[in-house]
């Protein structure tokens, strides 16, 4: 199914004295299918240059004359435009949907010049949302938390324990498993709990915990490879595909002296 995205008309104003390839990236960067309602995202740069027409070089000079509306990381395939979020700051505190979409870009998107951006973007607005930031790191996902308690109506979720302290409800478990694998997820609650056992510290989310230390120690997740049944296409040969093979058999053999 389609989605939609509404544009402000202001960006007319703004994006006035920009080329044509630069209103283009904007507009495209702004409305295609895999942005996000934060603006961050990930996309490929083929993906772009496909849709768009642009050459890589125009598709630069574009970055260079949007540089402070968007950034792209080519290494990491990470977009981020900035006017997406801002229509939705006023009501952010209150909008667990949203805080739990940015949290999960955060996630797939990881640490890169361009999620720093983000929260120097928007770090007046995530005050009171984020844990303190250490210098020079981001935490992986964006530790965005509210008191779920406001919302009438919303059930606490029950969590299971794993070891001593580690709590994580069973869909927070098996995404961490699906992500890491069952070894790297023993190995990351283990971690966990020793370090909540010999340091009585407390975290708001044991799984966004443990999101954030995977994605901070580089552990990659795990590539769920689909093995095709070979024997799938498999065509009995003609009777004239026989003769060819035969005479190449044969051919090959006199030319080996193997034939006589």
């Amino acid at each position: 199914m389609a989605r939609y995205s509404d544009i402000d008309n202001s960006i007319w104003e703004d994006l006035q004295e920009c080329s044509k390839n630069a209103k283009l990236l904007y507009i495209y960067a702004f409305s295609n299918s895999a942005c996000r309602e934060s603006g961050l995202y990930k996309i490929s740069l083929p993906t772009i240059l496909l849709h768009t027409k642009l050459k890589e070089v125009e598709f630069d000079k574009a970055c260079i004359e949007l540089n402070s509306k968007i950034a792209y990381d080519k290494d990491k395939k990470i977009m981020f435009i900035s006017g997406k979020l801002k229509r939705r700051l006023s009501g952010l505190k209150t909008n667990i949907n949203l805080i739990k979409s940015i949290e999960y870009d955060f996630a797939i998107c990881g640490d890169s010049f361009v999620t720093r951006l983000f929260l120097n973007k928007y770090e007046g607005a995530l005050e009171g949302l984020i844990e303190p930031l250490a210098r020079g790191s981001i935490p992986l996902p964006l530790p965005l938390h509210i008191d779920k308690g406001v919302v009438k109506g919303e059930k606490k979720l029950e969590k299971d324990k794993y070891l001593d302290f580690v709590l994580l409800t069973k869909k927070e478990h098996t995404t961490i498993n699906n992500l890491f694998g069952i070894g790297q997820t023993k190995a990351l609650i283990e971690r966990l709990n020793n370090y909540i056992g010999s340091k009585g510290k407390k975290y708001k989310s044991h799984y966004f915990t443990i999101l954030n230390w995977a994605g901070k120690d580089g552990i990659r997740k795990q590539q769920i490879t689909k093995v095709s049944d070979p024997t799938k296409d498999f065509k009995e040969p003609s009777d004239e595909d026989r003769k060819k093979i035969s005479a190449l058999v044969q051919e090959t053999k006199e030319k080996i002296g193997g034939g006589k």
